[in-house]
C-alpha cells in the first residue's frame, strides 16, 4: 500500500544519506613495519622499555595486535633493530669526531663526552644497546652495526684503521671506561658535578684525561 503523502518508500530512502563508514587505514607494503618501529622509538623517549608492549605498539599505528608478528618475530627483535640504529648513530658521530679532532687524545675525550650526552638524551635506548635485550647474537644487523661502531673506537684508541686482532684490549679498556663513566652520570651518582652540560663536559674531560694519563696508555699526538 502506497504512503498517504504520495511519496514512495523508495524515494524516501533515496533522499536519506547513509553515514559513511570510516575508511580502514591502508598501507603500502612495508609501511606497517616502519610505522611500528617509528612508534617504538618515539615511545622509548618517554617510557621504560619494560612498559611498551607489542599490543600497545599495534594500537599506536592502528593495526590489530596480531599484525605486529607479521612484521617482527618478537618484540625483542624490534628493540634490537632500534639498538642497531643507535649503534649506527654512534659510529657516524664518533667518525666525525675522529676526523675533526686536533689530536688522538682530544678525539677520545670528545668521544667520551658525546657518549655521555647520548645516553642522557636516550637512557632507554642506551639500555637496549648495551645488554637489556637477550639473544642479541640472533640479530644479524645488531651484531654488524655494534661491531662497526666498536671498530671506530678501536681506531680512535690505536690511532690507525682497525685491523682484526690488533691491540683490541686497549680499545676494550677504553670502552669499559666510557661505559662505566656514562652509567654513573646517567644514574645521578655524580650529580653535584654534572648539573649542567658545561659541568658535565668539564667533568668528563677531567676524568678521561686522568684515565688516559694515569691508568691507561697515553695516546700519541696525531
Amino acid at each position: 500500500m502506497a504512503p498517504t503523502d504520495g511519496v514512495s518508500l523508495e524515494s524516501k530512502a533515496a533522499g536519506r544519506k547513509t553515514p559513511a563508514r570510516p575508511k580502514a587505514r591502508s598501507y603500502h607494503k612495508g609501511n606497517v613495519a616502519e610505522d611500528l618501529k617509528v612508534a617504538a622509538a618515539r615511545l622509548l623517549k618517554q617510557n621504560r622499555v619494560e612498559d611498551i608492549s607489542a599490543r600497545r605498539l599495534a594500537r599506536e599505528v592502528g593495526v590489530a595486535s596480531a599484525n605486529f608478528y607479521n612484521h617482527f618475530p618478537s618484540l625483542d627483535y624490534l628493540w634490537l633493530d632500534i639498538a642497531a640504529d643507535g649503534f649506527q648513530n654512534r659510529e657516524a658521530s664518533n667518525r666525525r669526531i675522529l676526523e675533526a679532532a686536533a689530536s688522538q687524545e682530544e678525539a677520545m675525550i670528545e668521544i667520551a663526552q658525546s657518549s655521555v650526552e647520548f645516553a642522557l638524551e636516550n637512557p632507554e635506548l642506551f639500555k637496549i644497546m648495551f645488554g637489556q635485550i637477550a639473544n642479541r647474537e640472533s640479530h644479524k644487523r645488531y651484531i654488524e652495526r655494534s661491531r662497526a661502531s666498536f671498530n671506530v673506537l678501536i681506531e680512535a684508541v690505536v690511532g690507525a684503521p682497525h685491523k682484526p686482532g690488533r691491540r683490541q684490549a686497549e680499545a676494550y679498556a677504553f670502552f669499559s671506561f666510557i661505559n662505566g663513566l656514562t652509567r654513573i652520570v646517567v644514574q645521578g651518582m655524580v650529580s653535584d658535578m654534572t648539573r649542567t652540560k658545561a659541568e658535565r663536559r668539564d667533568f668528563v674531560e677531567e676524568v678521561t684525561r686522568s684515565f688516559l694519563r694515569g691508568h691507561g696508555r697515553r695516546p700519541s699526538a696525531a
